[in-house]
């Protein structure tokens, strides 16, 4: 394969990241073949071991959320038995959806390399409308309502001792 040298100027990281993000497109090519979605994700720790690698897994599971992102985020985070992956990579056969790439965050993964773009997963049908999209032109109606207690969670969040900060 073909890659783009703008992904680093190191060539041996440059190949080394290419060479896992080809496992993520292989990943989601023999996901295709066995009647899944296009979609495969490896997660790297610090100092570059496979901790978790995924197909997605949405019409196997009737899970919206089995994206291949998502999975490999819930298995890397039940090997390091964290919630945090500070410090680790995501590699992923295309552009993570809004909802992969809030996972990311709220993962605290500290980069993310993919191959295809959303233009591509456009053209194949699927959907990244809503990304980056305010309230008011979400595909979904969403109404925020005045309730009284709305803040009682929050504040007992504040004072909980054994927490692990968002």
């Amino acid at each position: 394969m073909q890659y783009e040298t703008r992904i680093t100027n190191n060539k041996f990281l440059a190949n080394k990241h290419a060479e896992i993000l080809d496992r993520a497109v292989d990943i989601a090519t023999k996901n295709v073949t066995s009647g899944g979605g296009p979609f495969g994700a490896i997660i790297v720790d610090r100092e570059g071991n496979n901790i978790a690698e995924s197909a997605d897994s949405v019409e196997r599971t009737l899970d919206p959320t089995a994206h291949a992102e998502i999975c490999a985020i819930r298995e890397a985070c039940k090997k390091l038995n964290s919630s945090q992956l500070d410090g680790c990579i995501l590699y992923a056969s295309c552009e993570p959806c809004s909802m992969c790439l809030s996972a990311a965050y709220l993962s605290r993964l500290e980069r993310i390399y993919y191959a295809a773009d959303r233009s591509i997963a456009v053209k194949a049908g699927l959907s990244y409308d809503d990304i980056g999209a305010p309230i008011s032109k979400s595909q979904i109606q969403m109404e925020r309502l005045q309730v009284i207690e709305k803040d009682r969670p929050f504040d007992m969040w504040r004072l909980q001792q054994l927490k692990t900060e968002l």
